[in-house]
C-alpha cells in the first residue's frame, strides 16, 4: 500500500505500522481513499527507491541540490545507512576523478594557484604527480567511508548538546552524505567548482539537519558551525599556548 504521507510504496504487512520512509504512523484498516491517493503523487524515484541506478542517481542529486527541503522532508530516517553509503561511495568517487583529472591539468599549465605544489612537501619531492593521483583514486574509497563516518559522528554529537537529535543518528547522516555527495559532482567544473561545491554543500547539510531532525533553522546553523568554531578556537588557544610557553623554555636554557 502507498503510504498516505510521502505516496511511496509501504510494504506493511501488519495492521499498525510506520512507513519506512517518512515514519508516518500506517494503520492498515483506514479507507482506502486515505491510504491510496487519487490525484498525481508526483512521485520521485530517488535512490531509496527500486529503479534504473541512473534514474535514482540523477534524481537524488537533483533533488538534494535544487529542491532540498522537498527532498530531506520525505527522507527515511529508520531505513539504515546502507544505501546512503552507498550513493555517498558512488559519487564522491565521480568527484574525485575529476578532480584529480583537474589536478593534472593545472600543473600540466602551470597555473601557481590551483596546480598542487608537491615539491614543496619533502616526503613527495621524489613522487611524480600522476602517481600521487592515482594513488589517491585508488585509496579514496577508504577514505570517503571513514569521512562519512567520522563527520556525522561529529555533527550528531554537537546536535545533541543542543537538544536537536530528534530523529537519531540516520537522520544525521542522511543529511551529511546525500549533502555532501550531491554537490560533488561540481568537481566537473574547472576552476571554481571545488569552491562552489563547498558552500552549497554546507547550505544543503543545514537544510537536511532541519528537515530530518524536525528543528527550527537557527538549530541547524548552530549544530553545523559549533564544530568548526570549536576547532578554531581550540587551534587559537594551542597557539597562544605556544606562544608563551616556548620563549619561556628557551630563555630557561
Amino acid at each position: 500500500m502507498l503510504c498516505p504521507k510521502c505516496a511511496k510504496e509501504t510494504g506493511l504487512g501488519s495492521n499498525l505500522d510506520k512507513c519506512p520512509h517518512c515514519g508516518a504512523q500506517i494503520t492498515m484498516s483506514m479507507p482506502a481513499s486515505a491510504a491510496t491517493p487519487t490525484g498525481p503523487t508526483n512521485k520521485i524515484i530517488t535512490w531509496d527507491d527500486q529503479g534504473p541506478v541512473f534514474t535514482r542517481l540523477w534524481n537524488t542529486m537533483k533533488e538534494t541540490m535544487f529542491h532540498p527541503t522537498r527532498f530531506f522532508s520525505q527522507t527515511p530516517t529508520n531505513a539504515g545507512i546502507g544505501n546512503p553509503l552507498v550513493y555517498f561511495l558512488i559519487m564522491g568517487f565521480i568527484g574525485v576523478i575529476f578532480a584529480a583529472g583537474w589536478q593534472i591539468l593545472y600543473n600540466a599549465l602551470h597555473i601557481p594557484v590551483l596546480a598542487m605544489q608537491t615539491e614543496q612537501i619533502p616526503f613527495l619531492q621524489n613522487f611524480p604527480l600522476y602517481l600521487l593521483l592515482v594513488a589517491w583514486i585508488i585509496v579514496s574509497p577508504l577514505f570517503i567511508v571513514i569521512t562519512a563516518f567520522i563527520l556525522s559522528g561529529i555533527y550528531h554529537l554537537f546536535l545533541m548538546m543542543i537538544g536537536g537529535n530528534k530523529k537519531g543518528f540516520e537522520a544525521t547522516f542522511r543529511s551529511l552524505v546525500y549533502s555532501v555527495a550531491s554537490v560533488s559532482l561540481l568537481n566537473i567544473i574547472p576552476f571554481c567548482g571545488a569552491y562552489v561545491s563547498g558552500i552549497w554543500a554546507i547550505v544543503l547539510t543545514i537544510i537536511g539537519f532541519r528537515e530530518t531532525h524536525r528543528i527550527s533553522t537557527g538549530k541547524a546553523v548552530l549544530a553545523y558551525f559549533i564544530p568548526w568554531i570549536a576547532c578554531v578556537v581550540l587551534t587559537c588557544g594551542l597557539v597562544i599556548l605556544a606562544a608563551i610557553l616556548i620563549p619561556n623554555m628557551l630563555a630557561s636554557r
